[in-house]
């Protein structure tokens, strides 16, 4: 069998006060994997994430705005609180599948948009989805505006 291509995505809103460098922007989501007929990837599924985009409906970047990180779980963490540090926890160790390094949005004009090509994550699922957390790399004071992050990849 061919690998088959996928897809997820889920936005992250940060409020509008700021951030230190590791934070984490809202609570943890569910990226629900789907083939391009909208069916689900089949829980247990290996899958490898090859592409990451981040886009911001922004006309600029915010002062001192930086990268983001995507923090993964095979199944929803401990709760998490908006704009606190990230740290893993022990009771977060077995689900946790690393992270993925986003990049720096560029403004485009009318979106701020990064592309971040050859991620290269294997993920075996416990279900159709993964959970995941978005962290700052640099402290800033965002604007209430959604961070959409949108996963693409393939099953294995």
């Amino acid at each position: 069998m061919a690998p088959t291509g996928i897809t997820a995505s889920a936005s992250f809103t940060p409020a509008a006060a700021a951030y230190l460098a590791g934070d984490l922007i809202d609570v943890a989501k569910e990226f629900a994997f789907t083939y391009a007929d909208g069916g689900a990837v089949p829980a247990g599924a290996l899958i490898r994430i090859l592409t990451a985009i981040v886009k911001i409906d922004a006309t600029a970047l915010q002062a001192s705005e930086g990268g983001y990180t995507l923090q993964c779980y095979g199944a929803a963490p401990t709760a998490w609180v908006d704009n606190d540090t990230w740290a893993l926890s022990s009771a977060d160790l077995t689900p946790y599948r690393g992270s993925i390094s986003l990049g720096t949005p560029v403004d485009l004009g009318a979106a701020l948009y990064v592309k971040t090509p050859n991620v290269d994550i294997d993920i075996k699922l416990v279900t159709s989805s993964i959970y995941c957390g978005l962290q700052t790399v640099a402290g800033f004071t965002p604007t209430a505006v959604a961070r959409q992050v949108l996963l693409y990849g393939i099953v294995l």
